[in-house]
């Protein structure tokens, strides 16, 4: 015989309660991993993508005269933008290149064992599909998809494994993520296409490979040929160290003369000058793995800088 009623409402309710608890810690601890996870996957390279995207809106911002809520309305928009960016680019190539992850960094979720490739493979499927969206939301649909093109062919068509192929991709990427940047303040003008030439060829194409002196070990392993492999280590040391030399006196006078004010123009190429000079010295006195990725770091923090210093010429 069964009995249903009051007491048996008590349990049904009792039961309830109970689970709600245990479900809402499980449901924060999965957000509070997946936070985890895809904060490994991109902390790396937000002074190369998300940063500047930020500082180049910015200047975009001063040069078109956006009042402050227009201009912070700009730079949401921007962040959305750019954090998608980032993730489907870092998720994609630590996909294709788990095995040199192991040797270079063993910290990387795939490498380290704490996402599966099958999961990899799922959540680049879910940001690629938000990047889509969110380009066409914000009317940036084809900076969008030339990064998601840029991104296969980079990933996983091989372009990554050749020196001047990859440096090409660097450069592509560069000029979608500060077009885009710029977009999301105003439209393109002479001004915006003068500084993204100028800055995505000299910085982006002349010395990005700055950073495969640090992965040597692991490129080797993968069979990837970057430019330290096809020319040798001192040979493109000494490259590195002239084209980082020589980028002051490139750079200044097409993004800061121009501008009609010569003290500012004067401050901000000296600083320009000091770092990339001290970037040139630490490219041929320090050789080891933490020094080669402390001067990649700090060529990062060039590359900003160079569009800060575009919220006080423009």
């Amino acid at each position: 015989m069964t009995f249903s009623g009051g007491s048996g409402q008590a349990v049904t309710a009792g039961s309830r309660q109970a689970h709600r608890p245990a479900a809402r810690p499980a449901a924060l601890s999965r957000v509070l991993h997946e936070a985890v996870v895809t904060w490994r996957f991109v902390y790396r390279d937000l002074s190369s993508t998300v940063i500047p995207v930020w500082l180049f809106g910015g200047a975009a911002a001063v040069h078109h005269g956006l009042p402050p809520a227009s201009a912070l309305a700009a730079a949401g928009r921007s962040t959305v933008w750019a954090l998608l960016y980032l993730y489907t680019f870092c998720v994609s190539n630590q996909i294709s290149g788990v095995e040199e992850d192991r040797v270079n960094k063993p910290d990387r979720p795939l490498a380290s064992g704490a996402v599966t490739v099958a999961g990899a493979w799922l959540r680049w499927w879910a940001a690629t599909a938000a990047f889509a969206v969110t380009g066409l939301l914000l009317g940036v649909p084809g900076w969008t998809f030339a990064w998601l093109a840029v991104t296969v062919l980079h990933n996983f068509a091989g372009w990554s494994r050749w020196g001047p192929a990859k440096n090409l991709c660097m450069v592509l990427g560069t000029i979608v993520q500060l077009a885009a940047a710029w977009t999301t303040a105003g439209p393109l003008d002479g001004t915006a296409w003068r500084w993204i030439l100028a800055v995505s060829v000299i910085i982006g194409g002349a010395g990005m490979h700055v950073q495969d002196l640090r992965d040597m070990a692991g490129d080797r392993l993968a069979g990837r040929r970057t430019l330290p492999l096809l020319f040798g280590e001192d040979a493109t040391r000494r490259h590195l160290a002239v084209v980082m030399a020589a980028m002051p006196l490139l750079l200044a006078p097409v993004l800061y003369a121009p501008e009609g004010e010569p003290l500012t123009a004067a401050v901000c190429a000296f600083f320009l000058a000091t770092v990339c000079w001290r970037i040139a010295w630490r490219v041929i006195r320090l050789r080891g793995a933490g020094d080669d990725h402390r001067t990649y770091m700090l060529y990062t923090y060039m590359f900003c800088y160079v569009l800060l210093s575009g919220m006080f010429v423009l």
